[in-house]
């Protein structure tokens, strides 16, 4: 397994990040490969991040070249992304 993990800031509201998480949630559950998603926020810096537990590096980079994950920044107009890649161990 695989955790993707995506950091950014952005301009917007938390309840505004939280309609658009909502919104886009159903089609995070079509993903293939996708074991688990979580929402994250940290109010001491105002960021806000994605946590994917995939099952592969396969899944993961098939994600990644999706036209979801390509929206992701315009949908947050996200600012200072930052997306990490762990193996699980």
């Amino acid at each position: 397994m695989v955790i993707h993990f995506v950091r950014f800031k952005t301009p917007f509201a938390r309840e505004e990040i939280r309609r658009i998480m909502e919104e886009r949630a159903p089609r995070m559950r079509e993903v293939a490969g996708l074991v688990q998603k979580y929402y994250g926020y940290e109010p001491e810096s105002g960021a806000f991040c994605g946590c994917y537990i995939f099952d592969s590096e396969e899944s993961r980079q098939a994600f990644r070249e999706s036209e979801l994950a390509r929206t992701i920044p315009s949908a947050y107009q996200a600012e200072e992304m930052r997306i990490e890649a762990y193996e699980v161990l």
